[in-house]
C-alpha cells in the first residue's frame, strides 16, 4: 500500500483479523502484513490475498479506486462512519470507486476473486484459518456467519476451505446490511456528483450522494427533488426503499419521480434504464429494495418549491393512554380534514422515556406559503422582533403568521377535537422556512447517529389492534424507559394515485408509515441493549399479526422475526411478506440480473406466492 490505504504495485495486504489493536505493518516482497500486538500472521493467507490480487489486476487497466485495509487510519474512520453505531463492524476491505467504470471494474474483480477461491477450494493442500462465512451454495445464497472467533484459533486445521467474503454495498450507511464483518464493502461515498438542469426541471444525482447534498444543489435554483425527510440518508437507498419526503403527498415518493437510472449489474455490465428502455430494471429499482444492482446515477424530476410552513406542537402526555389518545385524534384528523389536503405532511412521535408527544405538520401550498426569499425575510424579521400581534386575522402582505392562517392546518391544533385536547401544551411553534435546508434539517434533531435497533411498517389504518399494541409497548412496565420511540408518518395523496403494478413499491394504499426505534448509548450495559432490542422485537412480532400491517423493502426489517417464527414452526403472517403482489416479478428480475446472488446482503424479497425469504 502507499500508506494511505491505496493498493499499489509493490504491496498487497493479506491480513484478515476481525479486530485490530495495532496498525504496525512490514513489507515482505509483494505482500504487506499487518501485525496485531506482535502476534504472527503467517496463517492469514488465502482469501483476502486472492481478492486483492484480482482487484490489483483491474487497477492496472487504468482504474484508480481506493482500497482501505484493516490497520490503516482511513479504514478505521470509514468503518466507524455509520448512522447506526450498532452496525459498526470489521469488513475485510473497503473499496471506494469514483466513477461508474470503477464500480464495474470492482465487480469484475470481485467475481474473479470468487472464481479463484472456488478453484483453490478444490486443492487439498489449502491451509487457512476457519472461515467466518461459508462460501455461497449452488444458488449463490450466503449462509449466516458462524460463531468462530479467529483470535482463539492458535493453529489452523490441516485442511480447510477458502472463505468467500460477501459483497456489501454502502451508500448513505443507514442500513445494517451495508457493512458486515468479513465482507468486502463497495463504498459509493465518492460517487456523488450532482448536476441540476433547471430547464428540464431534473437533477442528476450520483449513487453515493446524500439527501443533504441534493438539497443544497436544488436550493440554488429554487427547486426540490423528493428523496427523504432524513438528510443523512443516501439518495439511492431512499429510491430503492420508496423514499418519502415532506412533499410526497403532493408530488409522490422518490421512486415516483425517477426519470432515468444508471446501474451496474453483478457481472460488471453498465446499463441505463428508463420507462421505455430496460423497463424491467426501471420498474424494479423504484421501491424494489436493494440486491438487484448497484445504482451509480439517478435522474430525478424536480419541482418548484422554495419555502414551506411548519408547525410543531408538543403536548404533555404522561400516560400511555394519553399518548395513544393524541395518536388517535391525529389519525382521525389525517383521515378526515387532512386527507384532502395534499400539500400537508404530518407526523406524531411518542418517546417512551418522555412525557411529551410531538406533532409536526407542514404545508407546501404555494398559494398560502409565499415562495420568494423576500417574503421569508419579512416573516423572520417579524419573528425575531418578538412576534407582535397583528390586527387582522390575515396580514396585509399575505404572509401567514400562525397555523390558523394556513387553511390546510384547520382543525389539527385548534377546533372541536384538536390533537392536544385536554392536555397541556408544552410548545407551540409556527414557522415559514426554506424547504431544502431548514425544513429538511428538522430530521437532524430526531435522527442523529447513534445506537439503535429499528423496525419499519406500512399501515393501512390505525386500527384498534395496532393502537392496543402501541399502548402496551409504551407502558412503563414493558418499555425500556429511554429515548426509544414510535413515529407515525402520514402517507396517502399522490402516493396512492400510482398502482402497485406501475412500480415495484407495494402497499400504496397504506395511509401511514410506522417506525419503531429502540435506542441506547455507548455506556449502556449488554443487559440494557438486550432489553431495548427485545422491546422492538416484541412490537415487531405483535404488529405483524395485526390486520393491515405490512413489511417494507428494508432488508433488516423482519428477518430475525421470520427466523424465530420458522424455528417455532409458526406460519409466517401476511404482514411478514413485503412484496406480496410484486414478489414473483421482482424475484424473476433478481434472478436475471444477479443469478449468483452476489448482492445477497441487500436483498429481501418475500411473498407467499414464492415462499422465498
Amino acid at each position: 500500500t502507499d500508506g494511505g490505504g491505496r493498493i499499489g504495485g509493490d504491496g498487497a495486504n493479506q491480513h484478515r483479523e476481525p479486530c485490530l489493536n495495532s496498525s504496525t505493518s512490514r513489507r515482505t516482497g509483494r505482500r504487506t502484513i499487518i501485525s496485531t500486538n506482535g502476534a504472527g500472521t503467517s496463517h492469514y493467507k488465502g482469501t483476502t490475498q486472492t481478492f486483492i490480487e484480482c482487484f490489483e489486476r483491474e487497477r492496472r487497466r487504468g482504474m484508480e479506486y481506493t482500497v482501505l485495509f484493516p490497520g490503516t487510519e482511513e479504514y478505521e474512520i470509514e468503518r466507524s462512519f455509520m448512522w447506526n453505531h450498532d452496525a459498526i463492524c470489521n469488513p475485510t476491505l473497503i473499496i471506494q470507486p469514483q466513477s461508474t467504470m470503477e464500480v464495474s471494474s470492482i465487480l469484475r474483480g470481485y467475481n474473479n476473486g470468487v472464481k479463484e477461491c472456488r478453484k483453490d477450494n478444490k486443492r487439498k493442500e489449502s491451509v487457512i484459518p476457519l472461515p467466518i462465512w461459508k462460501p455461497p451454495d449452488d444458488n449463490g445464497s450466503i449462509p449466516p456467519p458462524a460463531a468462530t472467533d479467529l483470535a482463539e484459533v492458535e493453529e489452523p486445521p490441516p485442511i480447510v476451505i477458502f472463505a468467500i467474503p460477501p459483497l456489501a454495498i454502502s451508500g448513505g450507511r443507514h442500513s445494517v446490511q451495508c457493512m458486515k464483518d468479513f465482507s468486502i464493502v463497495l463504498d459509493m461515498g465518492c460517487v456523488r456528483e450532482i448536476i441540476v438542469d433547471p430547464g428540464k426541471m431534473t437533477v442528476s444525482v450520483g449513487g453515493g450522494a446524500k439527501v443533504r447534498e441534493l438539497d443544497a444543489e436544488t436550493l440554488k435554483y429554487g427547486l426540490h427533488a423528493v428523496a427523504s425527510i432524513d438528510q443523512d440518508e443516501g439518495v439511492a437507498g431512499a429510491l430503492l426503499a420508496g423514499g418519502i419526503g415532506y412533499a410526497s403527498r403532493k408530488y409522490g415518493l422518490a421512486c415516483d419521480n425517477l426519470v432515468e437510472v444508471e446501474v451496474v449489474l453483478a457481472d460488471g455490465t453498465i446499463v441505463t434504464a428508463r420507462e421505455d428502455y430496460n423497463s424491467d430494471i426501471f420498474w424494479a429499482v423504484r421501491g424494489g429494495g436493494g440486491g438487484l444492482c448497484v445504482v451509480t446515477n439517478m435522474v430525478l424530476r424536480c419541482h418548484a418549491l422554495r419555502n414551506a410552513a411548519v408547525h410543531i406542537e408538543r403536548v404533555l402526555a404522561v400516560t400511555p393512554k394519553m399518548k395513544v389518545g393524541v395518536l388517535d385524534r391525529w389519525a382521525e384528523w389525517m383521515e378526515g380534514p387532512g386527507s384532502s389536503a395534499r400539500d400537508v405532511w404530518s407526523s406524531v412521535k411518542l418517546t417512551v422515556g418522555s412525557r411529551v408527544a410531538t406533532i409536526v405538520v407542514t404545508s407546501v401550498d404555494g398559494s398560502v406559503v409565499p415562495q420568494t426569499e423576500e417574503a421569508l425575510g419579512v416573516f423572520k424579521e417579524w419573528a425575531n422582533s418578538g412576534r407582535p400581534k397583528l390586527k387582522a386575522s390575515v396580514s396585509d402582505d399575505g404572509i401567514p403568521r400562525s397555523c390558523t392562517q394556513v387553511p390546510s392546518f384547520s382543525g389539527l391544533i385548534e377546533g372541536e377535537n384538536p390533537v392536544g385536547k385536554g392536555l397541556m401544551t408544552v410548545q407551540s411553534s409556527f414557522q415559514i422556512v426554506r424547504y431544502c435546508d431548514e425544513l429538511q434539517a428538522l430530521s437532524n434533531e430526531y435522527d442523529e447517529p447513534g445506537y439503535r435497533y429499528v423496525a419499519y411498517f406500512h399501515l393501512d389504518n390505525l386500527t384498534f389492534e395496532v393502537i392496543d399494541v402501541l399502548k402496551k409497548a409504551l407502558s412503563r412496565k414493558n418499555s425500556p424507559r429511554n429515548r426509544s420511540s414510535v413515529t407515525i408518518v402520514s402517507a396517502g395523496g399522490k402516493i396512492c394515485d400510482i398502482s402497485d403494478e406501475e412500480a415495484a413499491m407495494e402497499n400504496r394504499s397504506s395511509k401511514f408509515f410506522l417506525t419503531v426505534e429502540g435506542k441506547w448509548n455507548a455506556f449502556s450495559t449488554p443487559t440494557k441493549q438486550k432489553l431495548v432490542k427485545a422491546w422492538v422485537a416484541s412490537m415487531r412480532s405483535a404488529l405483524l399479526l395485526c390486520r393491515g400491517v405490512h413489511s417494507t423493502a428494508h432488508p433488516e426489517a423482519v428477518l430475525e422475526t421470520g427466523e424465530e417464527m420458522r424455528k417455532m414452526g409458526m406460519v409466517l403472517p401476511a404482514g411478514y411478506h413485503n412484496f406480496e403482489s410484486n414478489g414473483p416479478r421482482l424475484y424473476s428480475i433478481k434472478q436475471s440480473l444477479d443469478p449468483k446472488n452476489s448482492f445477497s446482503l441487500a436483498s429481501r424479497i418475500s411473498s407467499s406466492k414464492l415462499l422465498v425469504q
